[in-house]
């Protein structure tokens, strides 16, 4: 946790954001509970996915807001759908359950958040994939996703300003913070380089081009493709 005096970068400041708003969601889940509501013996299948035994009591009420949000993941709730534990501290593994799970588990998703520019300045190109491949299959993903949903609450709608932005906009560590961390800022091809060589080393299936045309498109639109 950050301190009055302390200046986190932007990426800090917006997962500490996320995590106010999920422990709040939490609460308020809880809130909304009967009061008076009280798990025993009586109902034992309830009682033991409530109660873990022999854990602390801290650990049992952390595994107990992480086994409410995961549940109301499971029940459809896209805000838990998106939760993931770190370390020990709640709400726990809700994208491992909701409609959003076989996207996150997916080589696409794993592309796309491994690929962000930020990352990409800070880990040099010999401990990652090369960026052609990995932007090739972040826009395999976002043609899927931009194509008519076989399920009419299956859809799902990215941001592509945002996309474009993780992956075009690096986020600059302040010096101290990168020498804390042994890291030290490269040069990395822009946007405009990588989808070039991708366009030059293969033919695509349309949706694939339409999805490229859109990035590109939205990356000027951003001055973000140069």
């Amino acid at each position: 946790m950050f301190g009055p005096d302390d200046d986190p970068t932007t990426e800090q400041s917006v997962f500490i954001w996320k995590q106010a708003l999920e422990d709040a969601w939490v609460k308020a889940k809880c809130q909304s509970l009967d009061s008076t509501l009280d798990f025993t013996e009586l109902h034992l299948g309830l009682y033991e996915s409530m109660k873990p035994p022999r854990l602390p009591r801290t650990l049992w009420r952390n595994d107990t807001e992480m086994l409410l949000v995961e549940l109301a993941a499971r029940l459809g709730d896209d805000a838990a759908g998106l939760t993931q534990r770190l370390g020990n501290k709640p709400p726990g593994g809700g994208y491992k359950y909701g409609r959003f799970a076989e996207l996150i588990k997916s080589e696409e998703w794993h592309s796309l958040i491994l690929t962000g520019a930020t990352r990409r300045v800070y880990i040099p190109q010999t401990r990652r994939e090369p960026d052609t491949k990995q932007f090739l299959s972040i826009f395999n993903m976002l043609a899927q996703a931009d194509s008519p949903a076989v399920s009419p609450h299956g859809e799902i709608q990215f941001n592509w300003q945002a996309v474009v932005k993780h992956l075009c906009a690096p986020t600059h560590l302040r010096p101290a913070d990168a020498e804390a961390m042994g890291v030290q800022p490269s040069e990395i091809q822009s946007c405009k380089e990588i989808v070039s060589e991708i366009r030059d080393i293969g033919v695509y299936p349309p949706p694939v081009l339409a999805a490229m045309d859109k990035f590109e498109r939205v990356a000027m639109e951003l001055d973000l493709y140069d």
